[in-house]
């Protein structure tokens, strides 16, 4: 359920209930880890420290280049049954992002040093008669996170996007007139995807792209 690429050609993969197989740039299996825990969903990135961060069924492990576990500790509270959002720090810590366990449709926030050591942990709290679902996080390179989340039950749905401080707090929330899921594009603007039944009884690929006031700057449909 998760890959990345490794500086040196190969790629790390991680499979359910923390299977993690490193490979060379050949695909020939190098190491396979076994992080001992449940979960269907797991998701990894390369760590600032060397080595991958991997996480899922609310753990958050790092391990090192050759198949060891230098740390495991519980992901701050993600849910299990979601596949979380890894945003490495260049010095070897972490973010770990995701729906919230036993509160759906709440994303949670939860950072992490270079040793595995909480650092904070940060709820977004829907608001009435809405449903949040995380689709992007990302460092920002002032310092502290951004976070996009698509929302409904209000109407209309759209996306939220949040600042976060470096200590965690929430600096701005605001909301854009796009459907999840979501990501940003190189130039501050966003881009968003979704599928939508036609008349037919087949569906159509939606894509559509935003400027960085969330103004649509076309619409492509497949």
């Amino acid at each position: 359920t998760g890959i990345a690429p490794s500086n040196t050609g190969g790629f790390a993969v991680a499979a359910s209930r923390g299977l993690v197989i490193q490979t060379d740039a050949d695909g020939s299996e190098r190491h396979r880890t076994d992080l001992a825990a449940e979960g269907d969903y797991w998701a990894i990135a390369p760590s600032g420290a060397g080595g991958w961060i991997a996480a899922g069924d609310d753990q958050v492990a790092r391990i090192d280049a050759n198949g060891s576990v230098a740390w495991q500790e519980p992901a701050g509270g993600v849910s299990p049954g979601s596949i979380p959002i890894i945003v490495p720090d260049p010095a070897g810590g972490c973010l770990v992002a995701g729906e919230a366990a036993g509160a759906p449709g709440t994303v949670i926030a939860a950072k992490f040093d270079d040793r595995g050591a909480p650092v904070w942990n940060t709820t977004l709290r829907c608001d009435p008669g809405e449903r949040y679902l995380l689709s992007a996080a990302r460092q920002d390179p002032a310092g502290g996170y951004s976070l996009l989340a698509g929302f409904t039950g209000a109407e209309p749905a759209g996306v939220l996007e949040v600042s976060l401080g470096e200590d965690g707090s929430i600096l701005r929330q605001n909301a854009i007139n796009a459907s999840a899921p979501v990501t940003w594009t190189p130039d501050g603007g966003y881009l968003s995807a979704a599928l939508a039944e036609n008349d037919y009884g087949g569906a159509q690929l939606r894509v559509e792209r935003f400027d960085e006031d969330g103004a649509a700057s076309w619409t492509s449909t497949q």
